[in-house]
């Protein structure tokens, strides 16, 4: 039953997928799930599902373990979790977005939780109009709880961590000298796991300069 997902090459057979994984990942404890990247715009044959997942406050690395776990025993092997948030991270991030993340923003296909995702929009526009950062309302200003959970979510962190740091290392040192676009850099912290390709970060040092 699950083989039918392990890859596809065009546009709609990417979305499924992506759909399919979403379903099975939200739980209460997600506030968004979309896809971000080449999918979003028009993919080429082989690129990745990038999944963009924001979680409640304390949730991040506990819903990251159940989505590294899904993909494995689902076989998606086209996902990627290359932007995963709390919401308090998301609130931050989209204050501060470059002008190649805002463009790449506005791209994102929801796939849960899009009224969430609307409001973070919305807030960044105020921002771009008012010229000066506004309180995000709800969750999306909440500092990561100190509960139970909170707990949880930092051991999950310190226990996972240096497996994605390792997995960093591993990939970057057989494309460094090949193919040295896709190396990638990672940020990790209790609320973020960010993939950053140096292919992006070259485009957006470019974008940037361009818009000044």
């Amino acid at each position: 039953m699950w083989g039918k997902f392990l890859s596809s090459d065009n546009a709609s057979g990417k979305i499924q997928i992506a759909r399919e994984f979403s379903e099975r990942l939200w739980n209460r404890h997600i506030e968004f799930i979309g896809i971000s990247g080449s999918v979003s715009y028009t993919p080429e044959p082989g690129d990745d599902i990038d999944i963009f997942l924001i979680t409640k406050n304390g949730w991040l690395w506990p819903e990251l373990f159940w989505a590294f776990l899904l993909r494995r025993i689902l076989r998606m092997n086209d996902i990627c979790l290359s932007l995963s948030l709390d919401s308090s991270s998301a609130g931050l991030l989209f204050q501060r977005l470059t002008h190649l993340q805002e463009r790449d923003a506005m791209h994102v296909i929801p796939m849960k939780g899009k009224d969430f995702y609307y409001e973070l929009l919305r807030q960044r526009q105020v921002v771009d109009a008012q010229g000066d950062v506004p309180a995000l309302s709800n969750s999306t200003t909440k500092l990561a709880p100190k509960t139970f959970m909170g707990l949880i979510n930092i051991v999950f962190f310190l226990l996972m961590s240096p497996l994605q740091k390792l997995k960093e290392i591993r990939f970057n040192s057989l494309y460094f000298r090949t193919e040295p676009e896709v190396i990638y850099h990672i940020r990790m912290g209790p609320g973020t796991l960010i993939l950053d390709s140096e292919k992006y970060r070259k485009l957006s040092g470019y974008v940037e300069e361009t818009n000044d």
